[in-house]
């Protein structure tokens, strides 16, 4: 049965939305378990299309679900204070993706000492703590299948990477996928690599910057869309629109139609609103007490101009464009 939505938001801490699965008329619910899925911010693309997910898993499963975010993206400070705090209410599971996969230990320990189960999804949790069910992408193969594509389009030449947050295991993954692919050619040389942390902003200005010292560059690695697009945007600003060749991640609306564009060439879906999607299925079967999968890997996909339309469907839906 279809659930309504409601929620609201919290903004001492962190952006808190709660979407409540409302049982059928007549029906009296009483303490309905709940879900806590906190996120590394609402910053990015990437994290939308995982609060979509959630959304639209707490309306159709019938699961109350709140959904939380730091409000200083990817500050592992204030994502333990949600843990903690989400520990402290007496979530029934709680689904987290660590913005920094080490320090999050503490809040995860307090959540098994509690006798919560914790769902990993999108960036690992890396410790000696129990997880009840990791669901992810594989991060190294989803970037290594990226940057390959990009390295066949260009042959030869230098090429930059721009990276993800030092301490996010998953970032450290994908540039490692993105090094590996360029070792396969023996025209292309890895003249940077460098952090954008994510930010579409930050990625224009480190690209301006490598562009100059840099500046027979023919290939950026961009570890995740926004910093693909602030990468074009400095590419443009130089006027070597066409001469570089970019690659992104994630397969967002405004990277799909950049893409449509000739601004970057490639990008990869990696599932971000299914992994939203699955950790509040999973997290429902835990609370029934039903059977579940603790390690789920989702498959990716490859965008480039012969598939552009197709994904631009899909994602304008998750993203209600």
């Amino acid at each position: 049965m279809k659930r309504s939505l409601s929620w609201g938001i919290c903004c001492v801490l962190a952006v808190v939305l709660i979407i409540k699965g409302i049982a059928g008329s007549g029906e009296e619910v009483q303490r309905p378990q709940r879900a806590a899925v906190i996120l590394k911010g609402l910053t990015t693309s990437y994290w939308y299309a995982v609060k979509s997910g959630a959304e639209d898993a707490s309306r159709e499963l019938g699961v109350d679900v709140d959904i939380m975010a730091p409000v200083k993206a990817d500050s592992n400070e204030l994502q333990l204070q949600l843990l903690e705090e989400a520990v402290g209410s007496q979530y029934d599971v709680i689904c987290i993706s660590p913005a920094d996969s080490k320090g999050i230990l503490p809040g995860i320990e307090l959540a098994n000492d509690a006798g919560i189960p914790v769902i990993n999804y999108a960036t690992p949790i890396t410790g000696d703590v129990q997880v009840a069910s990791f669901i992810r992408i594989q991060d190294f193969d989803a970037e290594y299948t990226v940057a390959k594509k990009l390295c066949e389009m260009i042959q030869e030449g230098e090429v930059i990477i721009l990276e993800g947050p030092a301490g996010q295991q998953n970032a450290q993954d994908k540039t490692e996928g993105a090094k590996a692919a360029i070792k396969e050619f023996p025209g292309i040389q890895l003249a940077a690599s460098q952090t954008a942390n994510w930010i579409r902003n930050e990625a224009f200005v480190v690209t301006q910057n490598l562009l100059q010292a840099h500046p027979d560059i023919k290939g950026i690695i961009a570890c995740n869309d926004d910093m693909a697009v602030g990468a074009s945007e400095a590419v443009e600003t130089a006027g070597k629109k066409g001469e570089i060749y970019i690659s992104g991640m994630n397969c967002a609306v405004f990277a799909l139609e950049a893409l449509k564009e000739g601004k970057i060439q490639v990008t990869i879906d990696v599932m971000a609103y299914e992994l939203g999607y699955e950790a509040v299925a999973v997290a429902k079967e835990i609370m029934d007490g039903q059977n579940y999968e603790k390690d789920i890997v989702m498959e990716t996909e490859l965008c480039d101009l012969s598939n552009v339309e197709e994904m631009l469907k899909k994602h304008r839906r998750i993203e209600g464009k």
